[in-house]
């Protein structure tokens, strides 16, 4: 006993602790809603706490953690239940497409909605719809529309969704990063013949909307449609770049190339789950080189995770990629070194392409389990 009360634990193992906490309680947010007075009493109670470090201090930051996390669910949970009046009615929403309009089998576009707000009430929304309808040519990532439409409960990330929906485009996004956008994918689409420019584009900035439904279909039969969109791995490839062109020569200058580049290309892609969990994990992975600091792979999934989770609550609660996102992660950054080290024979540990596979074939171990029970 003595001993377990002498023991100091770290401030990343409090911070880990923290952040589990904040998870768990943005997750029971779901169900029981939280009391603001209740969080701010153990943050200021875990204030004082965490100096000690001691065994209680790692309870009240879990304690804590977990009503901050509550708390911010509880307030989305309000702004969810705003949806419940406008299901099964016909309504005109005004927003902004998060992703570039796709031709489904009925000719319709079909694209995702967010910064929702009800043309007839003026009120606000949180989240995504889907939509699918007709009235327009092309709808791009950034375009602001009205759409009108039977508006149905949504399931998985989006809170609702529109059929046969009435498009109007009120304004086109022409700021300098979606022109570069549509350059790069037109130059792209024209340097490349079908499907290879389209399955190009996949690749690099994860748009898919040009590629042919019969090449998507293949990917989606053979288990590799996951290769056409943006992941943790493209940035982890700009990183090393960075650190190859100016490791050399200057930290801060390696620093500002690859945090500009992370930036560029979080721009570029949009803001999906996957593609922001990597946006932060890399930034803070070079900021700690930069200073000369390690994070454990453990504390950095869970910082990342919390940080996206206390920011948009919805993600824990319904979308799959950000699942996906931080079980490929923790397979690249824990299973993939343990297997690294303990089981592949001393000869070929050195070489790049067995390091590559193995981190691959981690990521699809972990990922695997929720692939098969979501998706079949």
């Amino acid at each position: 006993m003595r001993r377990r009360k002498a023991h100091y634990y770290r401030r990343t193992t409090l911070i880990a602790v923290f952040c589990a906490g904040t998870l768990i309680g943005i997750g029971v947010a779901r169900r029981m809603q939280f009391d603001a007075l209740l969080a701010g009493l153990f943050l200021s109670i875990m204030i004082g706490a965490v100096r000690r470090r001691s065994a209680m201090a790692v309870v009240i930051t879990l304690l804590t953690g977990l009503y901050i996390g509550g708390w911010q669910g509880s307030i989305y949970m309000r702004k969810l239940a705003l949806f419940d009046s406008y299901y099964n009615q016909t309504v005109t929403l005004v927003g902004t497409a998060m992703n570039d309009g796709v031709y489904g089998k009925q000719t319709a576009l079909t694209f995702d909605l967010n910064g929702l707000m009800v043309k007839e009430t003026g009120q606000s929304l949180v989240g995504s719809v889907g939509v699918s309808g007709f009235g327009e040519n092309m709808v791009f990532r950034g375009d602001v529309l009205e759409v009108s439409g039977k508006m149905r409960a949504g399931t998985g990330s989006h809170q609702g969704w529109m059929s046969f929906a009435k498009l109007r485009v009120v304004r086109r996004d022409t700021s300098l990063i979606e022109q570069v956008r549509h350059k790069f994918s037109a130059g792209m689409l024209s340097a490349l013949p079908e499907p290879l420019g389209s399955f190009a584009m996949g690749l690099l900035i994860g748009q898919r909307s040009g590629l042919p439904e019969a090449t998507s279909e293949d990917l989606l039969h053979v288990g590799l449609v996951h290769i056409i969109a943006v992941s943790g791995y493209n940035l982890t490839i700009i990183l090393r770049a960075g650190v190859t062109l100016f490791g050399s020569r200057s930290k801060y200058q390696t620093m500002v190339f690859s945090i500009s580049l992370i930036s560029v290309f979080l721009l570029l892609t949009g803001s999906s789950a996957s593609i922001v969990r990597a946006s932060i994990v890399s930034a803070m992975s070079i900021a700690a080189w930069y200073y000369g600091r390690a994070f454990k792979p453990v504390t950095l999934i869970l910082l990342a995770a919390a940080g996206t989770a206390l920011v948009n609550p919805l993600y824990i609660w319904g979308d799959m990629g950000w699942y996906l996102s931080f079980l490929a992660f923790y397979g690249v950054m824990i299973l993939g070194p343990l297997v690294h080290e303990r089981l592949l024979p001393p000869l070929v540990r050195d070489n790049m392409l067995v390091g590559i596979g193995m981190e691959s074939l981690c990521a699809e171990v972990m990922t695997l389990p929720i692939v098969l029970h979501v998706f079949g």
